[in-house]
């Protein structure tokens, strides 16, 4: 699951810049990778968070290229070279390539869509998605 498409090259690194700049972003996401959580032209808002901090099954942005990836984290793998991210799309079989932690932009905050206004880091949201 990503941005949308008409997002050029330039805007998209236009909006990473400002998350690590400012500490947060809302984006719309384009893609049914991680549906029924989140479904195309929902908007989330992904937060600057260390890497260190996250924790399995939280919602997590990832910079792929010229965009972004959206996906949960159903496991981290500490390697020699580095913190490893392992990652899924909610409707997919099979968990992604590994991703380097150079790769996280931030967690999922919220995310607004048809449903309302859902606090992705509530006690709430985390018991009830865990893996």
């Amino acid at each position: 699951m990503g941005v949308e498409p008409e997002l050029d090259a330039i805007a998209m690194d236009s909006a990473i810049d400002c998350l690590q700049r400012q500490g947060a972003i809302s984006l719309r996401v384009s893609g049914r990778n991680m549906t029924p959580v989140i479904r195309e032209k929902d908007v989330v808002t992904i937060r600057e968070t260390a890497v260190t901090t996250m924790g399995i099954g939280d919602l997590v942005a990832l910079g792929a290229g010229h965009g972004v990836v959206v996906h949960r984290l159903p496991g981290i793998k500490e390697t020699a070279e580095g913190i490893l991210l392992l990652t899924k799309g909610d409707s997919q079989s099979r968990v992604d390539c590994p991703w380097s932690s150079a790769q996280y932009l931030g967690r999922l905050e919220t995310l607004n869509g048809p449903r309302g206004r859902i606090d992705l880091t509530s006690r709430r949201w985390r018991w009830t998605n865990r893996i």
